[in-house]
């Protein structure tokens, strides 16, 4: 949930995905589509309850594939809509990182490529821009 100081609003992250964007992605399919159950009624009650939530939500794989991240990047890029969320958790691993949490390989190879020319040129060709979640986005 995000509340933004002075403004009466609330942005909830909602983790629901149209299954046929889910199957057309074709990325972990049964993962995706577990997790995006979980926030099916949540859609319907940002909706019921006028709270402003995400359009979309990508970015489920399996942390152990063998596809580098550009090229999974890049189908969690297509044909997404406005205020679509790709989630990822890039980071730098050290020795304490790996004794707290087992599913670090992917987080330096996630910020490699959110650090590359490569990304960047993704974004211009599909006329995508970053943004901040919440309220004032919306």
């Amino acid at each position: 949930i995000h509340q933004v100081p002075g403004l009466k609003k609330t942005a909830l992250r909602n983790c629901w995905e149209s299954p046929l964007t889910i199957y057309k992605r074709g990325v972990s399919i049964k993962k995706a589509f577990a997790i995006s159950s979980l926030g099916r009624s949540l859609k319907k009650q940002c909706r019921t309850r006028n709270i402003l939530t995400n359009n979309g939500f990508s970015g489920i794989y399996d942390f152990d594939t063998i596809h580098q991240y550009s090229e999974l990047f890049e189908r969690f890029s297509d044909n997404v809509k406005s205020k679509t969320l790709i989630m990822c958790h890039p980071g730098y691993v050290d020795d304490e990182l790996i004794s707290k949490d087992s599913l670090v390989g992917s987080r330096r190879a996630e910020l490699d490529y959110f650090s590359s020319a490569k990304f960047k040129e993704l974004l211009e060709r599909k006329s995508l821009r970053l943004g901040r979640f919440g309220p004032t986005n919306y």
